[in-house]
């Protein structure tokens, strides 16, 4: 290719740099999973890849404890209650048991709330990371068959328009 009367690199060229790897935008996942693991078995036979298998899985699990922690830790240390939030991780996680905590009830009622308070705030920690029920958690439908009732049936809306009601003269 020439430019300007000279011969010349496409990847010398200024739009080079913004021109994306096709390359790489071809290779998927999987591909290159594949790929690489290949390499070793070829390379070592069963021992390499299971070398390899072995030190890929350890990396990946770094890497998602990494960014994890960086998800939580922000939402643990902002103002309010802390001790709420984290005994609500642990009932999200599963580590309750493991931590002498037995109930969702219990740990509410030793700090003083309510079941509902601590449940909530459970149902939003599995929303915040992704995490499907476990044995501590009402399913889907029963998180907003009550959440549903809770909106309408709510004393305040009961009491709004209703003659001598808290809102009646508003």
């Amino acid at each position: 290719m020439t430019y300007a009367g000279h011969h010349c690199d496409a990847a010398d060229r200024p739009e080079a740099s913004h021109t994306p790897d096709m390359a790489s935008l071809c290779d998927n996942p999987v591909e290159a999973l594949y790929r690489e693991a290949t390499e070793s078995y070829s390379s070592g036979g069963l021992p390499g890849f299971q070398k390899w298998l072995t030190n890929a899985t350890q990396e990946e699990a770094r890497q998602l404890t990494v960014e994890t922690l960086s998800r939580v830790l922000p939402v643990l240390v902002k103002p309010g209650n802390v001790r709420l939030r984290v005994y609500a991780l642990m009932f999200a996680i599963n580590s309750d048991a493991l931590n002498g905590v037995v109930t969702q009830t219990a740990a509410a009622k030793e700090m003083g709330l309510t079941r509902a308070a601590m449940s909530k705030q459970v149902q939003w920690w599995l929303v915040f990371l992704g995490f499907r029920r476990n044995a501590h958690t009402k399913s889907a439908e029963a998180v907003e068959s009550y959440r549903t009732v809770q909106r309408e049936r709510h004393w305040r809306r009961q009491s709004i328009g209703k003659k001598g009601g808290k809102n009646a003269n508003h």
